[in-house]
């Protein structure tokens, strides 16, 4: 999922029935499917995107420790409150589409720097986001971060 400058929201997606999936849960503007690479190196301080159009490369700061699994009540109860003030984030809350979701961080790296391109266009520096990209409850965290999430959805 990304969003270009005007707004316009983007999922590029695997395959079909993971473009499905996901835009039955947000809304976008447009859904491509495509062979995508993801990379993490060796040193698991790099990690590399490509695509068609899109390459990224991100350094990455070191892991920071992160609790265990844990249920959806801690995570709506405890951490919920913990993670908005600290990283200004929504951990739990209910898609534009209806759907009820638990976003549990299972490790979080700082981004450090890095690049990335859209063809031959150079996305600049690496930076907070700002204006939100509005996909649905929670945006991404304030400064520039890896989030490795496990996430539980429910219809309502």
């Amino acid at each position: 999922m990304w969003a270009d400058p005007a707004g316009r929201r983007r999922l590029l997606a695997p395959s079909p029935e993971v473009a499905d999936y996901i835009a039955s849960v947000y809304f976008f503007d447009e859904v491509a499917v495509t062979a995508m690479t993801v990379t993490l190196a060796e040193n698991s301080l790099d990690l590399y995107v490509a695509q068609a159009d899109l390459d990224i490369h991100l350094d990455l700061g070191r892991g920071l420790p992160w609790a265990p699994d844990r249920p959806l009540w801690f995570t709506e109860h405890i951490e919920a409150p913990i993670a908005r003030r600290c990283l200004g984030v929504q951990v739990t809350g209910v898609s534009p589409t209806g759907v009820r979701q638990w976003y549990q961080a299972t490790g979080i790296r700082r981004v450090t720097g890095g690049w990335a391109a859209l063809g031959d266009c150079d996305l600049g520096a690496i930076a907070g986001v700002d204006p939100p990209v509005r996909f649905g409850f929670s945006e991404p965290p304030r400064w520039p971060s890896s989030v490795k999430i496990k996430t539980t959805l429910s219809r309502l």
